[in-house]
């Protein structure tokens, strides 16, 4: 998602919920969408209006956080897809390319900026500062979907079992985020998780 994107929705925001206030000062305004798009990393701008629409046919009285704009995206997400939607090695890359943009290679990704687990689990199984000081891409990507896709379909065999996934519990079980070694986040350890419930 754009910056452009991103203030488009928060426009959204302020013409559905009267109460809404948007930033008028011109750097609040300015973080704020850099916020936004560092949030939706992996949602993609359809995606983000349709989350909008389902939680203003709710009723809400109040705008929502953009936590849970992020929260309702992929759950709709998941209802396309029937739960077990693994986004290809083409797409997998394109998102760590807007990963690095909007993250720089100081501040790696955590579990809850990818749109799928196996995307996460594949940055770290690469390495995240590898990704972002490639001196040749193009080898890059093809290794990096070599991995992505090693993966996805390692991903995919185990949605459907109860064998356990990349090395820790099954994946698709819980909210799926994934941590260094594999296993599920913990409350403790998503602070992310506590903050689109709230």
């Amino acid at each position: 998602m754009t910056p452009e994107d991103s203030a488009r929705l928060i426009t959204r925001l302020a013409v559905t919920w009267p109460n809404y206030k948007m930033p008028t000062d011109p750097d609040l305004l300015a973080l704020t969408v850099e916020v936004w798009c560092d949030e939706l990393a992996g949602i993609t701008t359809p995606e983000a209006v349709q989350a909008v629409k389902s939680l203003s046919a709710e009723g809400g009285k109040f705008a929502p956080a953009v936590g849970e704009i992020r929260k309702r995206a992929l759950e709709l997400r998941q209802q396309v897809t029937g739960g077990g939607g693994v986004p290809s090695g083409a797409d997998a890359w394109a998102e760590v390319l807007q990963l690095i943009q909007r993250r720089g290679h100081i501040r790696p990704p955590e579990a809850e900026h990818c749109s799928h687990p196996a995307i996460f689990k594949a940055v770290e199984t690469f390495g995240w500062m590898n990704l972002c000081l490639s001196e040749n891409q193009m080898a890059d990507r093809a290794h990096f979907i070599r991995f992505y896709e090693d993966i996805s379909s390692r991903f995919r065999d185990h949605m459907a079992g109860p064998a356990q996934a990349l090395g820790g519990p099954a994946l698709g079980a819980g909210d799926g985020r994934v941590l260094d070694s594999g296993s599920l986040a913990s409350e403790d350890e998503a602070p992310y998780a506590r903050r689109s419930s709230e």
